[in-house]
């Protein structure tokens, strides 16, 4: 919302006489774009050559822009993400847990929200991976006992 005087302001600006070479310029930027379609709607757009060397899709409006997202990129879940992992490990973390009821095996603290504990590896993966998903080789650490730890392996 403009104010009065920035309307004003603006009313005075468009109302200057302009310069034939000034109108030259205007235009001979204007040259250097290109019209291009809206990827949405088609609407004809003109875009500057950056964005024409940047992007290989072009909007006419947040709106449309928001209609793409929405359309053509559906939320990845499971096997479908990238950063999976088969799920074992979320398995073999419920499994640890349920096995030490959910209490730290250092200090014994009880879990006060679920996911707060942290199952760890007693011999860790490195060392034998053949034990990697044995609930067994699992321990149930709260976060500051799990730190003092990996902190205590280091040195």
């Amino acid at each position: 919302m403009k104010t009065e005087t920035q309307k004003q302001h603006l009313n005075r600006l468009n109302k200057l006489p302009r310069s034939k070479e000034w109108c030259a310029n205007i235009s001979a930027a204007k040259k250097k774009g290109k019209y291009v379609l809206c990827h949405v709607c088609t609407k004809e757009i003109w875009r500057p050559p950056w964005q024409l060397q940047k992007y290989t899709r072009y909007f006419c409006s947040n709106r449309c822009a928001a209609r793409f997202a929405v359309s053509c990129k559906p939320r990845r879940f499971g096997t479908d993400h990238p950063c999976w992992r088969g799920g074992s490990w979320k398995n073999w973390r419920i499994a640890v847990m349920r096995a030490h009821n959910h209490t730290c095996q250092r200090c014994g603290l009880r879990d006060p929200t679920p996911g707060f504990m942290d199952a760890d590896h007693v011999i860790p993966i490195s060392v034998a991976p053949e034990f990697k998903w044995s609930i067994s080789n699992g321990q149930c650490l709260c976060p500051n006992c799990h730190r003092k730890k990996h902190l205590a392996e280091e040195s």
